[in-house]
């Protein structure tokens, strides 16, 4: 209790009276299209000299060769990593091609691939941003400053994704053709036309560094973080005001049609009909560590 009422103390003191009022409201009453419509209208008009100055400049990016480069993160390290995350670690090891480099990103060297800025990694050390948040801020950073691909831990890799590397666009995410499911607010906002969790780009492409730009700023002049999917919040703001950023997005695929369906037969036992059906057209697969998963005995 005495955590939730200093976030309502921080998003008051931070935002005005009525935008607050109104973004309580909204989540209490799960009005969940006005809630994010609120914190959208807000991010386009915070941001809105960094929209003008992106779409005056129109940024091509020079492929130097494509960067086969697997960011993979667990902030503690490997030997701190669950077992659900050190599965999904494994498995990607074993399916990932010799000429695709997999490297798992830790608080010991982060610092070796990213240029994060200090006020950033202040924040996180007070525990001002949380380490979900961090993450968001990270992932953006690393693709824009290397290239390459980021997997989240609790992704399922099922088979070889060489072809992932050979997209010639400079952004890259799993796109459903609608909303798995309405009610989670990272598709509604996305709409499912790219996700946080699978991102993948050229180094220095211009998506990345409007949503890490917006970030750093937002965190530099904000404790109150105004949506737990930031991210997906802003990548929109520049899908729906940047007229290249949109026309990058739109030439994704989509791809990956089960995408958030394996979890949810995960505690049945095996069923081959359904595997097959599934690993047809998926190659990733979303789990979740926020639940128990039943176990079975060899052969069930």
């Amino acid at each position: 209790m005495k955590q939730k009422l200093k976030k309502v103390y921080t998003l008051f003191k931070e935002f005005n009276f009525r935008f607050s009022v109104k973004w309580c409201f909204y989540r209490l009453t799960k009005q969940y299209g006005k809630y994010v419509d609120l914190v959208y209208n807000y991010l386009c008009n915070y941001l809105s000299e960094e929209i003008d100055s992106y779409n005056s400049n129109i940024k091509t990016i020079k492929n130097l060769g494509v960067v086969k480069t697997v960011w993979f993160c667990w902030w503690q390290g490997f030997d701190s990593m669950p077992n659900f995350c050190r599965m999904c670690y494994k498995q990607l090891k074993k399916v990932l091609t010799s000429d695709i480099q997999l490297i798992l990103i830790s608080k010991e060297n982060y610092r070796d691939y990213t240029n994060i800025p200090n006020y950033i990694i202040d924040k996180l050390e007070k525990g001002t941003i949380s380490i979900t948040q961090f993450s968001d801020i990270l992932r953006q950073s690393l693709i824009l400053e290397n290239g390459g691909m980021w997997i989240d831990a609790s992704v399922w890799c099922n088979d070889k994704i060489d072809e992932i590397f050979e997209w010639e666009g400079e952004f890259w995410s799993v796109k459903l053709e609608k909303p798995d499911d309405p009610n989670v607010w990272g598709q509604v906002i996305s709409q499912c036309k790219w996700n946080g969790f699978l991102l993948g780009g050229l180094k220095g492409s211009k998506i990345y560094e409007f949503v890490f730009n917006s970030m750093c700023k937002y965190y530099k002049e904000h404790d109150f973080t105004i949506d737990y999917f930031i991210q997906n919040m802003l990548i929109r703001v520049a899908y729906e005001n940047i007229a290249d950023i949109k026309v990058a997005i739109d030439k994704v695929p989509t791809s990956n049609r089960h995408l958030y369906d394996l979890y949810r037969v995960m505690d049945e036992p095996f069923d081959l009909e359904v595997w097959n059906e599934y690993t047809s057209n998926t190659k990733f697969f979303k789990l979740t560590q926020k639940r128990v998963y039943r176990e079975f005995n060899e052969g069930q």
